[in-house]
This record gives structure tokens, C-alpha cells and sequence, in this order.
């Protein structure tokens, strides 16, 4: 079950609407050592974040943990501002932004600390002296505030020995068009990005042994398209990504014409 993250309240002589959903965070009960994807609806949030384009191919994360259960006692921790290149938020075109991470590895929590919250707001751009449009959600008043996602108390302090930050297809699943985008926490002389199908066989090559650097966010168009430049056929696949020759992280992909 995917958590509904409600920010509900009367804004601007606005009717109560107790579906306003801001974020949706998925796998519903996860901790901070957890994958977990991002959701934003920009229709649901507080004005003026409401007034972002839903077409953009982009919106921009500013957030950061929160180290108490209580967001009064401790938020904002370990931010990473959304001009970070690892804080782009992908469009799917109809108002839906999506990022994929690792809490623990995004924001860089390392034991004793444990997040219990995420807290964001989002904006339309990336530039840290522009804040147009700024995006927030609702208070029990009705007034605009920042966004709290909660999450799980961790099994283990252990910090995940994972190189990722994120790996995502969006949308997913695809008809025609996906943006696929990751981001590892270290450099690497060799990083390769491929899409398998269900008997391992390889389809399509998105990136083949590049250099690339840590903690940025590297994205790609992808038209649904095989290495011969055929239409890949409905039916599920896997985004396999790999850094020096190890498997960092796999992901489904269903494509669904």
C-alpha cells in the first residue's frame, strides 16, 4: 500500500478537500536505508507551488532530515539544496514529478543519527536566488509549510553499503517515451547503464563503460527502442546499472502501449 501523505486544510476561502495528496512516498513503510520514489502532485500544494507548469520536464527538491520523531525538535538536518545536481524531481508531463534515493545515502545520516523525517519544499528552478513558485504544503489552519514525509524507524543503524543514490524510469510504466536518470555517491572510470529483458537478454544500451562522476544526476531520453532502433515489445524488462563491473542497482520497467 502506497502512504497518502495529507497536507488538508481550507486555503484562501478554499472548500476542505481531505484528498489533497502533496507527496506520495512508495514503499509506504519504508526507513531511511530503504529506496524509496518521491511523488509530487503540483495541483494539490499550497499556492503559489500550484502555479508550476505541469509540463515541465522538471521541478527541483530542497530538503533535508530530521533527526527527532518530532519535526519541532529537529528538521532541515544534512540539506541538500535543489541546486544539488542529485535534486532534480522528473516530469511525467501532466503535473506528476517523481525522484527515486536512498535517505540515508542522499543526505549522507551516518549512525547514531536516524531520520525520522524528510522535509522539503520544491520550486520551478534549480537557482538558489530564485524561489518563484515556491511549493509547500498545508497546516491544520490552512497555511502553507513545509512538507514532513515520515519514515520508519531503521532495523539497523548501519548506513547501506550501496554506491546509489537513485535509479528511476519515469514514467513507469512506459508507452512510448521515459526519461531514465541515476546518480551514484562515488566517481567511477566505468559505469554502464542497460535495459535486459526476462531471460537476460540485452535490449537496449543507454550508457557503456563512461567515466562519470559521484553525486550527480545523469539522465536520459529513451523512445521505448531497442539497439536496432525497433519498438521494444509490451512486457517487462530490467534496468540494470553497474559501476566498475558490479551490479549497483536493477529496476523493473514494465512497457505498456
Amino acid at each position: 500500500m502506497i502512504k497518502k501523505l495529507l497536507f488538508v486544510a481550507v486555503c484562501a476561502g478554499a472548500a476542505l478537500n481531505s484528498n489533497a495528496q502533496v507527496v506520495v512516498m512508495s514503499p509506504a513503510n519504508a526507513d531511511m536505508n530503504t529506496q524509496i520514489t518521491l511523488t509530487l502532485d503540483v495541483s494539490q500544494a499550497c499556492a503559489p507551488g500550484a502555479a508550476i507548469d505541469p509540463a515541465a520536464a522538471n521541478a527541483y527538491m530542497h530538503s533535508g532530515v530530521g533527526f527527532d520523531p518530532d519535526p519541532n525538535i529537529s528538521k532541515w538536518q544534512n540539506v541538500v539544496q535543489k541546486d544539488n545536481p542529485a535534486a532534480i524531481m522528473f516530469g511525467n508531463g501532466a503535473g506528476s514529478f517523481s525522484i527515486s534515493l536512498i535517505p540515508a545515502t542522499y543526505y549522507s545520516v551516518t549512525a547514531p543519527n536516524i531520520a525520522y523525517h524528510l522535509d522539503m519544499v520544491f520550486c520551478e528552478q534549480s537557482d538558489m536566488s530564485t524561489w518563484t513558485n515556491e511549493g509547500k504544503g498545508f497546516d491544520s489552519t490552512g497555511a502553507c509549510t513545509d512538507i514532513i514525509v515520515p519514515l520508519a524507524t531503521p532495523q539497523s543503524l548501519d548506513a547501506p553499503t550501496s554506491q546509489l543514490v537513485f535509479l528511476a524510469c519515469n514514467p513507469n510504466p512506459v508507452s512510448t517515451y521515459a526519461k531514465l536518470g541515476y546518480s551514484l555517491v562515488n566517481n567511477n572510470n566505468s559505469v554502464s547503464l542497460k535495459l535486459y529483458d526476462l531471460v537476460g537478454n540485452l535490449v537496449k544500451t543507454i550508457v557503456d563503460n563512461e567515466a562519470q562522476i559521484g553525486r550527480k544526476a545523469y539522465v536520459y531520453d529513451w523512445n521505448a527502442d531497442n539497439n536496432a532502433g525497433g519498438s521494444v515489445a509490451n512486457g517487462i524488462y530490467f534496468l540494470r546499472l553497474e559501476a566498475n563491473g558490479s551490479i549497483v542497482s536493477t529496476q523493473k520497467v514494465n512497457v505498456n502501449r
